[in-house]
């Protein structure tokens, strides 16, 4: 069957011998203020094995998402597009990318942080507070900071952030599951 309807938000998913979010079978869902790393393979897996079908219309919004190892932050295979990708930090050390999308021309992907040149450039040093310790709130003066949007591809940003801040609390919305002060 399918999976739809889901909210996945206010996680910290680490350590996994695999994937951090699977999703097999999942459509119409949105993942919103969650902080993945430090898993072995990618931070938001989906496909299709068990489930009826691939993904379709995931609405992936203001997430930290670092892919340390292999793997990318997001990978979607079997997919059926209709995504919309934006305000995350999308960061991917080795072995694979920011996203990584079936069906590319079927997604909105828009205002992300990235290490592999599909958006902001940023460095773990110049981004977070301490990346090795897995403190992903924002730096001082982050890229990041002040770069999202409201709203992108009629789907709106979260209200606030993984910690409950308000969003946004400077000049606009910031990149990623933390909201600077």
């Amino acid at each position: 069957g399918m999976i739809s309807g889901l909210l996945v938000e206010g996680n910290f998913i680490y350590g996994h011998a695999q994937n951090g979010l699977i999703l097999d079978g999942v459509e119409a869902s949105t993942f919103r203020n969650n902080v993945v790393y430090a898993n072995a393979r990618h931070c938001l897996r989906g496909y299709q094995i068990d489930g009826a079908a691939g993904p379709r219309a995931l609405y992936i919004v203001n997430n930290t998402f670092a892919a340390v190892g292999a793997g990318f932050a997001v990978r979607l295979t079997e997919d059926r597009g209709q995504h919309v990708i934006f305000n995350n930090v999308l960061y991917a050390e080795s072995g694979g990318g920011s996203v990584s999308l079936e069906a590319p021309g079927l997604a909105m992907v828009g205002a992300n942080a990235t290490t592999d040149g599909t958006g902001v450039i940023a460095a773990t040093t110049s981004l977070f507070v301490d990346f090795a310790a897995g403190d992903f709130r924002l730096a001082p003066g982050s890229e990041a900071i002040d770069r999202g949007l409201a709203t992108f591809g009629g789907v709106g940003a979260p209200a606030t952030d993984v910690a409950g801040a308000t969003r946004p609390l400077g000049a606009a919305i910031d990149l990623g599951a933390y909201e600077s002060p």
